[in-house]
């Protein structure tokens, strides 16, 4: 199984996130032929983020951390938002470097590869960086 993380703003509702993690998954299932879970971030931090010592730790092993067999916590990084914040941007480059996909989804789904992240303003830690990614999609 793929599991994706959906790195949603926080006041993305509840039920919207939901909502696009299922349809995501519906999506990216049936173009990979495979079962896909899109795991929203609101769950994985209540899961993790205290075990995990704090956002720089949390952030980490979301994007590059390995499960207790050895494989990928996470496949990829799911990024709704073309700015993000400083968790989310820590997300997007360990991921990066760990040569993990990384895609921006659009309002109508379509998957962007994100190759890079660029600091607009460092002291804005909710809407400090901007997502470089390919403009065409690949679904």
């Amino acid at each position: 199984m793929n599991n994706l993380f959906f790195a949603h703003k926080i006041s993305m509702p509840d039920a919207a996130i939901d909502r696009t993690c299922a349809a995501l998954a519906a999506r990216i299932g049936a173009e990979i032929d495979q079962t896909v879970k899109v795991v929203p971030g609101r769950d994985d931090y209540k899961q993790r983020f205290t075990s995990c010592g704090g956002w720089l730790n949390w952030s980490l092993s979301v994007g590059a951390g390995d499960d207790y067999e050895g494989g990928p916590l996470f496949s990829g990084i799911l990024v709704p938002d073309l700015v993000v914040g400083k968790a989310t941007m820590q997300i997007i480059e360990a991921a990066i470097s760990a040569k993990r996909a990384v895609l921006y989804v659009d309002d109508a789904l379509r998957l962007f590869e994100v190759y890079g992240i660029q600091a607009v303003d460092e002291n804005d830690w909710k809407a400090g960086w901007a997502i470089e990614y390919q403009k065409t999609p690949l679904i």
